[in-house]
């Protein structure tokens, strides 16, 4: 496809075949800017619930907030990221520890948190955290 022509072709080429399928794909994409705005707003809420409960809870813990994507960046007090992980893990909630993206090992003063997921765990999550971190910091 050059530039100046009409995506259309292209996209309704590469639907299913049939009329009913291709008529919605035309009225989705139609709409994509509102479900765009609509999920940004969401997952900007979520972040911001998240930060609060943080901050409520785990006062010590450093959010970073994103420029985008759906998860915080938390400077943890200490290293210990991945056994912290593990310990969150068993306890129910998925972080992701710092090193997971450090090339070199570091990192492990950082966890990972998204809050793609459904807002009304944010309260129960952060608890178990926040629980799980008082008994991982009381083991130094």
């Amino acid at each position: 496809m050059g530039s100046g022509e009409s995506p259309w072709p292209y996209l309704v080429s590469h639907v299913p075949r049939g009329v009913l399928a291709q008529c919605l794909t035309v009225d989705l994409l139609a709409r994509i800017d509102l479900a765009r705005q609509l999920r940004r707003d969401q997952l900007r809420q979520s972040r911001d619930n998240l930060i609060d409960a943080l901050a409520a809870e785990l006062p010590e813990w450093i959010p970073s907030i994103p420029a985008g994507g759906a998860s915080l960046w938390i400077k943890l007090p200490r290293p210990g990221a991945i056994a912290f992980a593990q310990r969150a893990e068993r306890g129910g909630v998925l972080v992701l520890p710092g090193p997971t993206f450090s090339s070199v090992d570091g990192l492990d003063d950082f966890i990972r948190i998204s809050f793609a997921g459904d807002p009304g765990l944010v309260p129960l999550a952060v608890t178990i955290l926040a629980e799980t971190w008082r008994q991982f910091s009381a083991e130094d």
